[in-house]
């Protein structure tokens, strides 16, 4: 991203909100070629298309969106793409980088503290939050995939889910869109993934664990043992000794793990 904000103009922002707000049924057709976030209106109008850049059979094809001929219903949202110089030695940084930048963004939004249960979830008061997957298929990408509660989840979740899950809504009793948390998630991750080979965002990461000093389970296929997490390496392992003395550092895939009750 090269952009400071990811709204049009104030002036248009204003405009689209007078008229979303006079014609409930007004559909807005997007022409940015980049991400774009709406402020303040989005909830007014009756439908918003994003055409991105969509050469000379543009208008044809968004005729045939709005009267129905062609459901472009199914296909990923948004995707946001950034060409990154890296190399393997980096790429396992990438899921704590996003972790980091998705408690800023949730902290930054919601006044809350965000916490990071290593190595991909993000954690309030105790509870989920937040997931990270990150996929890879070097070198030709990198996806990584952020799934954030906004809202209430306590009519959609199963009881025993409710003591490990939440959401920003149960935990502050505030209510935001979908686009307020893009627009801040966008900026967060803009700026930690700038650099890979730049380390210095462990400091936060590892502030921010709700791991380190805990005895926990490990889980690492059929065997489950206990150790206490004594802290975070410079390749965010999870760095853990057993009660016999030993230590060990634990790599992302290899296990989950489960705070003790």
């Amino acid at each position: 991203l090269d952009r400071y904000s990811l709204h049009f103009e104030n002036y248009i922002d204003e405009i689209l909100r007078f008229y979303a707000a006079k014609c409930k049924n007004m559909a807005v057709i997007m022409q940015t070629g980049t991400a774009y976030v709406p402020y303040r209106w989005d909830a007014d109008a009756g439908a918003i298309v994003q055409m991105w850049l969509s050469g000379e059979a543009g208008g044809k094809a968004i005729a045939d969106v709005l009267f129905g001929k062609v459901n472009p219903s199914g296909k990923l949202a948004e995707t946001f793409p950034r060409r990154l110089r890296t190399d393997m030695e980096h790429i396992g940084l990438v899921t704590p980088r996003a972790a980091v930048a998705a408690a800023r963004a949730v902290e930054r939004l919601s006044g809350a503290k965000a916490d990071i249960k290593w190595v991909n979830d993000i954690y309030i008061s105790g509870k989920k939050v937040c997931g990270i997957l990150t996929e890879a298929s070097l070198p030709d990408f990198l996806v990584i995939g952020i799934g954030i509660n906004l809202r209430s989840v306590k009519n959609i979740f199963p009881d025993d889910l409710l003591d490990i899950v939440t959401s920003i809504e149960d935990e502050t009793g505030r209510i935001f869109m979908p686009s307020e948390m893009a627009d801040v998630l966008l900026t967060e991750l803009s700026g930690i993934v700038e650099n890979l080979q730049d380390r210095d965002f462990l400091t936060e990461y590892r502030k921010r664990s709700c791991l380190i000093g805990r005895d926990v389970n490990v889980h690492s296929g059929n065997v489950t043992y206990s150790a206490l997490v004594t802290g975070i390496d410079d390749s965010a392992g999870l760095m853990i000794r057993l009660p016999s003395g030993e230590e060990r550092v634990l790599r992302t895939g290899e296990v989950s793990v489960r705070v003790k009750a």
